[in-house]
């Protein structure tokens, strides 16, 4: 059986002659009679030169397009059906924003998910520039009805927006409870810094008012210094002041064994003094 064989060029001209062509087959042909008096759209033209045709109605056979030689074609005009398609094509199209239109009017209670997303992704669209301030301020929300984003959320807008007068008079009082160890350490410097001399003469006398039960071993020498300093004052003015009354010596049973060796470099030193 002789094929006649087509080349590149002679399939490219059958596709620009026959693509998108409506066309009816020769109908005495068996195995085409199926296919007669009804009208069929040529999608395109393979390289062994028979034409892809679609049949809208294929009662069934196959997918609807099937491979018939050009030979069996002839062109006719398009159906009515088909020129009716096309004209309600483009008002199809212009139905579409009227649909969604309606879709969006309809109560969110009847839309659908996917429905309320475009209805919402439409507002934000539309929204002015007021509309996007309301939606950053929203209206306050009942406390047993907000998530916790939404208290710690409320609760730092509150923060933010309080004035310098909340901040110094009514966040005095509370806050050495609401200080970290370092900020009250850092507090105390910087008032010792500014106290001064002040701070340090008043120290020992709030430490001196304290009964001895209730201060700390710091404080009860601190205490002392401040007494010792004080009573060194007027003790120190005259030239040669008298010498202390000795007292009076300790058994060797009750003192201590730096007593006793002082007692003895004592003693020593007297012999020694009496010796010369």
């Amino acid at each position: 059986m002789n094929v006649k064989r087509f080349s590149f060029d002679e399939v490219e001209e059958l596709k620009r002659e026959w693509t998108e062509k409506w066309v009816e087959v020769d109908g005495t042909r068996p195995e085409l009679k199926r296919f007669s008096n009804r009208p069929g759209r040529v999608i395109t033209v393979n390289m062994s030169g028979r034409a892809l045709v679609q049949f809208d109605d294929a009662d069934g056979f196959g997918w609807g397009r099937f491979d018939i030689s050009l030979p069996f074609l002839k062109q006719v005009a398009a159906p009515v059906a088909a020129a009716k398609a096309k004209e309600e094509k483009p008002a199809a199209e212009k139905a579409k924003p009227a649909a969604a239109a309606a879709s969006e009017a309809k109560p969110a209670s009847k839309m659908s998910p996917i429905e309320l997303m475009r209805a919402k992704a439409a507002a934000k669209a539309a929204g002015s520039d007021t509309a996007t301030q309301e939606s950053t301020a929203p209206e306050p929300k009942p406390a047993g009805k907000m998530s916790p984003i939404e208290i710690m959320r409320a609760k730092a807008a509150a923060k933010a927006a309080g004035t310098e007068s909340s901040t110094t008079g009514e966040a005095a009082p509370s806050e050495s409870k609401k200080m970290s160890p370092i900020e009250i350490m850092r507090a105390k410097a910087a008032a010792k810094a500014k106290g001064g001399d002040a701070e340090t003469t008043t120290q020992p006398e709030k430490a001196a008012e304290k009964p001895a039960g209730k201060m700390s071993p710091i404080e009860m020498i601190r205490a002392k210094a401040a007494a010792k300093a004080e009573s060194a004052g007027p003790a120190a003015e005259p030239a040669n002041p008298p010498a202390a009354p000795a007292a009076g010596p300790k058994s060797p049973e009750k003192m201590s064994p730096i007593e006793m060796i002082r007692a003895k470099a004592a003693a020593k030193k007297t012999t020694e003094e009496k010796g010369e």
